[in-house]
C-alpha cells in the first residue's frame, strides 16, 4: 500500500501513515532506489521533485552539526529524475498521446 515514485527492482512503496508514525521511515521507495541516501523523504509529483517531511534526516543533520555524522550522501536532482517511474513531463503514462 503506497506509491512508487522511483524505479526499483522490488515492490518498495512510500506510505504516509508509516512515515508519520516512524519519523519518516515510511518513505521506503527512495531508500530502495538510492540506498546510500541519508534522506528518504523525496518523491516525484507531476515530473517535479518534492521534498517530504523527514524527521530522521533532520536528526541526521543535527548529528552532522555536532560532528557525530559526516559524509552524508544525497542523490542529485538529475539522478532523482532519471530514476522517476513516470515520464519526465507533467503527463502520467495514461495521459500520454501516441501517434499512429
Amino acid at each position: 500500500m503506497g506509491d512508487q515514485p522511483f524505479l526499483t527492482d522490488d515492490q518498495s512503496r512510500n506510505n504516509r501513515l508509516v512515515a508519520l508514525l516512524n519519523m519518516g521511515e515510511g518513505w521506503h521507495n527512495l531508500h530502495h532506489a538510492f540506498q546510500a541516501s541519508s534522506r528518504h523523504g523525496i518523491t516525484i509529483q507531476a515530473g517535479k521533485i518534492v521534498y517530504l517531511p523527514d524527521p530522521t534526516f533532520s536528526l541526521i543533520k543535527i548529528l552532522e552539526s555536532l560532528k557525530l555524522a559526516s559524509k552524508l550522501r544525497l542523490p542529485t536532482e538529475a539522478e532523482l529524475l532519471a530514476r522517476a517511474r513516470y515520464p519526465k513531463t507533467s503527463q502520467t503514462p495514461s495521459m500520454v498521446a501516441f501517434k499512429s
